[in-house]
């Protein structure tokens, strides 16, 4: 029977193996098991983030990761997850250069060599909404669906809604009545998903959608 698991530290070598199985093509399972751990970690990091995972016979089969967005944040998901991992990531390049071509790698690089510059500057970024004036109201907070994955011999199981389904209840047990997620153009299947489970496009971009749920 699956178990839902909020994840700690402990868990983190059962969630690298379920990413490298969920997602074996992406430059993130690439970069090896000591990076995707490190990488993972950052959902750990302090309050704002969630992280959990369903386990089956001890093997972690699923997990989903979040984050909070309220306006205050000096990064998005993304460069921080950079920043948090930066040293892991040098790393796993210099002993595997040829990830230097990966597709992703190619596709990322202006966000890669902006969050490289904003390490060594020492500089953090001030979000939009801090740089405004201090009467100006914040926008909605929302919690933010950053990645969800399923073990590639558990697809089709259901473990993608009971992760969702979980991500709704924690959202809505910190008092968050919006969830936001991206997700890319082309990629049917996750979009229907999300469909089928009550979510809707609210923004097209060219190469993904925005796309919401509000909890009544």
């Amino acid at each position: 029977m699956p178990e839902i698991i909020y994840s700690t530290k402990s868990d983190l070598p059962k969630l690298a193996e379920c990413h490298k199985s969920a997602f074996p093509d992406s430059l993130s399972s690439k970069m090896g098991k000591k990076y995707l751990e490190e990488m993972i970690a950052w959902y750990l990091s302090d309050n704002s983030k969630i992280l959990f995972h369903v386990e089956e016979n001890g093997r972690c089969i699923g997990y989903c990761g979040g984050m909070i967005l309220d306006g205050t944040q000096p990064t998005g998901s993304a460069s921080g997850m950079m920043q948090y991992s930066f040293n892991s990531a040098v790393k796993a390049i210099m002993l595997r250069p040829w990830l230097l071509v990966h597709k992703e790698f190619l596709n990322k690089y202006k966000l890669i060599y902006k969050n490289i510059k904003r390490k060594f500057s020492g500089k953090k970024k001030q979000s939009g909404a801090l740089k405004k004036k201090k009467n100006k109201e914040l926008p909605e907070k929302e919690m933010g669906l950053v990645v969800i994955g399923v073990s590639s011999d558990f697809h089709g199981k259901g473990i993608g809604s009971i992760l969702l389904q979980e991500f709704e209840n924690k959202t809505l047990s910190m008092d968050i009545k919006k969830m936001g997620l991206a997700v890319r153009r082309g990629n049917e299947k996750a979009l229907k998903s999300y469909q089928r489970n009550g979510w809707e496009i609210s923004k097209e971009h060219p190469d993904y959608y925005e796309m919401t749920k509000r909890i009544l």
